[in-house]
Order: structure tokens, then sequence, then C-alpha cells
């Protein structure tokens, strides 16, 4: 039985969980639909209509489609909502996580503290913002209530009965859940002892559950076509040797962004190997078997980082394209795993605990650590800080380019070993004589606060090579900060109907003191003061206390920059291709941004880009036309369209909008042959056909106009502009342009 205090600990750790889980993708309210959202939301008719629901229940991953569908019910198209939903879907999954780690490790602290790691995971960010991509989330939470009901299992069928309803739904949500039994059997044979009944108990669940799965194959079901359903299309131009090759090429890459979540991209560039005599590829076919041995080690010694890394393990196979089916990199498929390495990083605070327990038992040995750990954590904080209020502080001087982190990196630094020495002192003093937690809290305080003036000053010098004092101006930063949002944001976007508040600077002096220097003094109070006291009492905790605070931070930060980036396409783009330059899709996606929001010379340099990486590719010379056609320079547009009919003379596009710049042109005969050729590509294509009814019309020729009008509006009933040119045509009125 818990204790109330022990129950009031966990319910104080719940809150923490679900406070840092959300507030670390907050600013995700703000982002619009991108990317894969497009099609999945905005154009997607399923969520229109009420019936739309049984069209998304024969569709993959009906469980996703059911959720969006909800969301459109509820809310319409306000993309915040859909956000907001995925938001509290990670909430959940760190809930879930907290409570499946519990019940399997019997330790509270270490469960918590693995939760911690998963809920500010950066490499999580392209699961939880991306709405396309929430099928992660949702899989994740109903595989861990799935566990989690099946380890309360005592006696009765309602807890397996419901563990296998979750596990269903956690298929049904993406097929990666298959893999929930043999962590089940992982589990088993790692943590627990050979007890008999229950070793018979998990065999027969598991194996149920792995009949699952097979049964949905058998019947071919939706979800379980899983040869050559999902496959990506440049798959298509290699042999499966190739690509299993390249995908243990890549496998250590999946590895390093576990554990060293840096260089986040949507578009990982791949280059394709011929066969495992490539040195990448056999080192990391070398590494997969390393890990299976390690794993079977590890299970047989019963040591615990077995069940962190057998969850890394076993949760990667589905995607390692054994049945290709998968993209060979991209982070949204590290959700689920990612448990595992916050786990593997808990353990190891946990060890560093143990191992460091001896050297802080002293006064005098512990002093240097105090001074690392402050060290580290005011260079994080002062440099991260000076770098983020960079364009208030130093609006009104002279332009200079303050996009290099290193300087702030440097200025932190400094400061933070200086500041770290006065920590030292005040560590030594403390030990011989007490304060109350409030005079500690103001001393950090005032640290903090010298430490950002002095900052401030140092980052100067570095930069302008003198002393210079930086006045803040509030109004004018707010101001430029509102004109990139309307730079940045789609067109008559709901995100950023908000008016920002903003008032004088004394008002956001005050702001600032209380919401940064307040955290940051706290924080900073729990490293010393909690880590002198767990080290007086020769308590593990002291080296957790002491660095784990610096690790979490260090993790936040790197997702509130990946956050911001996804917060408009364009910064997304921008990001995907400033860490890949050679992404097609980077320089392609952030042209069609930059049309969106009329910025049609940054467009073309984006497309022309796009081309150089891909020339193969028709589709940046296809949105080159269409860029000169929205301007009216029907001249180039007319270009570009035929030089995308000499990559692809199929292309229907390209016929098409070729025959609308002719159009315009007054070459009505021109047109017509490519409305004709259009239609010899897609015969059922209304706008084909009224285009070529209304350059009829213009030519005089009524009965021929008449003729594709019916065509149009067989197709298209609804077409507006072929019943105004069908009302014309009847009236007997003139031709007249539209």
């Amino acid at each position: 039985m818990q204790s109330d205090k022990d129950k009031l600990t966990q319910y104080g750790q719940l809150l923490f969980l679900i406070f840092m889980s959300y507030t670390v993708y907050g600013i995700n309210m703000f982002s619009y639909f991108s990317f894969d959202d497009v099609p999945l939301v905005v154009e997607n008719q399923y969520l229109r209509t009420w019936s739309g629901i049984w069209g998304l229940l024969k569709t993959g991953r009906p469980v996703r489609g059911i959720s969006l569908w909800l969301d459109y019910r509820l809310w319409g198209l306000d993309p915040r909502m859909f956000h907001l939903t995925n938001n509290l879907l990670h909430v959940f999954c760190v809930v879930a996580a907290f409570y499946l780690l519990i019940a399997i490790l019997k330790k509270r602290r270490l469960a918590f503290m693995s939760a911690l790691i998963f809920a500010v995971m950066p490499g999580n960010s392209e699961a939880v913002i991306s709405i396309a991509h929430r099928k992660e989330t949702l899989c994740f939470l109903f595989m861990a209530l799935s566990f989690l009901t099946f380890k309360k299992w005592a006696s009765g069928y309602f807890r397996p009965a419901l563990s296998f309803f979750f596990y269903s739904l956690a298929l049904l949500s993406k097929q990666v859940a298959l893999t929930l039994p043999f962590l089940i059997l992982m589990e088993s044979l790692a943590l627990r002892g050979p007890e008999s009944g229950l070793r018979k108990k998990t065999l027969i669940f598991t194996g149920l559950m792995i009949a699952l799965p097979l049964a949905g194959f058998a019947l071919s079901l939706s979800d379980f076509r899983l040869f050559s359903r999902f496959q990506p299309g440049d798959f298509l131009d290699h042999s499966y040797l190739e690509i299993i090759a390249t995908q243990f090429a890549y496998y250590p890459d999946y590895l390093k962004l576990l554990f060293l979540p840096s260089h986040l991209c949507v578009d990982h560039h791949i280059d394709f190997v011929n066969s495992f005599g490539n040195a990448r590829s056999s080192a990391g076919l070398a590494l997969f078997v390393g890990g299976a041995a390690l794993l079977a080690w590890l299970t047989a010694k019963k040591r615990a980082s077995a069940f962190g890394w057998g969850w890394i393990y076993i949760n990667l196979l589905p995607v390692l394209n054994f049945i290709p089916s998968n993209t060979i990199l991209t982070e949204r498929y590290l959700y689920i795993p990612s448990l595992g390495a916050g786990f593997l990083l808990a353990l190891g605070f946990e060890k560093l605990g143990e191992a460091l327990k001896g050297p802080l038992e002293g006064p005098k040995s512990r002093l240097p650590f105090f001074w690392i750990a402050n060290l580290l954590f005011l260079t994080l904080y002062l440099g991260g800080y000076l770098y983020f209020y960079r364009l208030v502080m130093w609006s009104a001087l002279p332009a200079v380019n303050f996009q290099v982190g290193p300087v702030f990196l440097a200025s932190g630094l400094v400061i933070g070993a200086l500041l770290g020495l006065a920590s030292v002192v005040w560590n030594k003093i403390l030990d011989k004589k007490s304060i109350n937690p409030v005079g500690e809290f103001i001393f950090f305080y005032l640290l903090l606060a010298t430490g950002f003036i002095a900052g401030m000053v140092l980052t100067s010098s570095f930069v302008y090579h003198r002393l210079v004092f930086p006045i803040p101006e509030i109004q004018t930063y707010y101001q430029a900060y509102l004109n990139w949002l309307h730079a940045h944001a789609r067109p008559r976007s709901t995100c950023f109907t908000i008016v920002l508040p903003y008032g004088t600077n004394r008002i956001e002096l005050f702001n600032f003191l209380l919401f940064v220097f307040t955290p940051g003094a706290l924080l900073l109070l729990i490293i010393n003061r909690f880590g002198r006291k767990m080290a007086g009492l020769k308590n593990e905790l002291a080296a957790f206390m002491l660095f784990a605070p610096i690790f979490i931070l260090a993790l936040q930060g790197e997702t509130k920059i990946r956050t911001r980036d996804w917060s408009s396409e364009v910064s997304l783009w921008k990001s995907t291709v400033r860490e890949n330059p050679r992404s097609f899709l980077g320089w392609n996606n952030l042209g069609r941004a930059f049309v969106e929001r009329k910025k049609y010379s940054d467009a073309t340099d984006s497309f022309l880009m796009a081309h150089s990486v891909a020339p193969d590719q028709v589709e940046p010379i296809l949105n080159l036309g269409n860029t000169m056609l929205v301007q009216q320079d029907l001249e180039s547009a007319e270009h570009y369209y035929r030089w995308a009919l000499l990559l692809n003379e199929f292309n229907f596009t390209a016929r098409l909008n070729l025959g609308n710049c002719l159009l315009l042109k007054n070459e009505f005969n021109l047109a017509n042959e490519q409305y004709m050729e259009a239609l010899r590509v897609n015969p059922d294509s209304f706008e084909a056909d009224y285009n070529l009814a209304y350059s009829f019309y213009r030519l005089g020729d009524r009965a021929k106009a008449f003729l594709y009008l019916q065509r149009a509006l067989t197709i298209a009933p609804n077409h507006l502009p072929s019943r105004l040119l069908f009302r014309e045509l009847m009236g007997g009125g003139q031709p007249s342009r539209q």
C-alpha cells in the first residue's frame, strides 16, 4: 500500500510530466496544415460528411482517420484544434508511459525520469507536430494501454479482453504495433522470474496477439496488405538487395538520432548502395547483429537495461524494410522506440549517481562537480536566452549578423565559468552555515541577473570589438515580429488572428524578470540546494540532482527550436534545405510556400534549386510555369510548360496550362490542340472540356462550344464557370473574357 506521502509525490510527478509534455510543444498551436496534412486533412473529402466515416474505416490506418473525422466534426478546418489534439495525444502517451514503467520496473523515480526524457525528446517532434503523423502517437498510446492492462491482469477475463481491444486499436493506428507481443515476451524473460503459471498465460496471450495481424493478412484486410502497399516511389528503381543494404547503411543513423538528436530534418538525404560490400552497409549489419547478441546477453543476465535496449531493438524491426514499405530514414519512426532510449538514459543517470556517491560525499571533493554542473547550466541558459533575445537587445544598434550561435555560446561559457566559481564559494559557505530556501533563491536570482547583463556586454564586445551597453527596444522588436508573422504565415491563416501583446519597456522588463529569471533561479536552487542535501546524505540522487536538470533543459531547448521550425511552411522547408541542401522535397515545397505568400522571386529561385537537385523531375519545371502564369508572364510560362512536356509528354497539367497560356495570347487553335492532347491523357477532365468550350466560343464555333460544355457539365454539374458559359451561350450573347 502506498502511503499518503508517496501518493502525493506520485501526483506531483504526474502533474510535472503533463506540464512539460504540453508546454514543450505549446507553440505548435500556431502552426498551419503543412506537408502531408494537406492531402490528408484539407483535401480529404471523407472528413466533410457524416457518411464519410464509413469510407475512412475501409482505408489504411482507420483509427487515425476517425480521429481526424472527429476533429473536423468539432472544429471544422481550424488547424489550431487539430494541433491541440496532437499535443494532448502526446501528453496521454507520456502519462501512459509513466504508469507502464512503474508497473514494469517497480521504481517510480526511474519511471518518472524515463517518461520525462521521452516527453521532451527532440526526435519525437515530427510525430507530435505533424497532424498526418499522429498515427505514431495513437499507436504508442494503445500499445502502452494494452501492455499496462496486461500487466494488471491477476485473474478473470476482463483485463486480457481489454488488453486485446487496445492492441487491436494500436494495429489499426499503425501496423508496427505487431511488435507488442514480442515486447511482452522480452519483458517477461528479462525482468520476471520463471513462474510457470504466469509464463503459460503470457505465451498463450502473446500467441493470440501474434495471430491477429496474421489473420488480417490472410483476409487481405486493408491495413495488412503489406507487400508493396506503401512502397516509396524511389524503391521502384532498386532491387530488394539494394534496398536492404541501404537500410542497414542507415541503421546507425537511427541509433544516433535516438541518443544524439541533432541535425533534425524532414527529408534526410539517402545514397543507395549496391550490396553489403559497401563499408557502411557492412558496419550497419554488424551493429544490427551485435544488437541482437547484446539483447540476448542482457536478457540472460536479467539486467534492467535489457528492457530499454529490447524496446528500441524490437520496435525498430518493422521499419527496417524487410518488407519494403518504409522510407529509409525518417524521424517519426523513432517516436515509439524513443521510450527505450529515455529509459536507458535515465538508467545511466541512476548509475552515475551510484558511481559518484563517494566523491560527492566529502565537502571538498564535491566542489568541482558543483562547478561543472553550474557551468553547464549557466552556459546553456545564458547563451540560449542571449541568442533568443538578440533582436530585442541590439535592435537600436547598427545591423550586425548575430546569427552565429558560437558567439552567444562563447559568452555564456565565459560568464558561466566565472559565476560557477561564485556558486562553488556559495556552496562551500553553506556547508558550514545553513540559510533558508528564500535567501538562497534570491542569491541565484541575482547571480542570473548579473550573468545576463555581463553576457550582453561581452557579446557586444565580441561582435562590435568594443564595449556596448544595449538598450532593449521592445516595441520595435514586437512590430518586427508581427511583420515576420505576416510574411511567413500562410495568407488568410486563422492561426495568427490574435494580437500579440506588447507595452512599455518597463512592463516587458517585468515579464522578463518574472518568466525568465524566476524559472532559472529555481532550477539553480534545485541543482545546488538539493544536490548538496543528497550529497550530505550519501544518496545516489546527488549526481541526478546536479546533472539531470541540465540534460532536460538541453533536450527541451532543442525540441522548442524544432517546434518553432514547424510553425510555418517557410521556416520548415528552410530548415530542411539548410540541413540537407540536396533535398528535392525541401526546395520544391519551399518554392510552393513562397508562391502562396506571393514572393515570386524567392519561389523561382527555390524551384530552380529543386531542378538542379533532380533534373529529371518534371514538378519544379511545372511549378516554374505556374509561377510565371500567375504573374502573367505568358512567354516564360509557355517556355516552362513546353520544357515540362519534353520531360514527360503525357503530363496532363503541363498540357492544360500550356493551352491556358496560348488561350490568353488569343492563339485559340494552338490552345485547342493542347486541350485535345490533355483530354487524351485524362478523358474525364471537366477543366479541359470547359476550356475547349470557351476557346471554341471565342472562335465563334457555338456548336463545338456547346458539345464540350455539355461534356464538362456531365462530369461536374456544379462547376460554376461552365454554368455561366452555358447561360451566356443559350442567351446568344457575344463572347466575353472569363
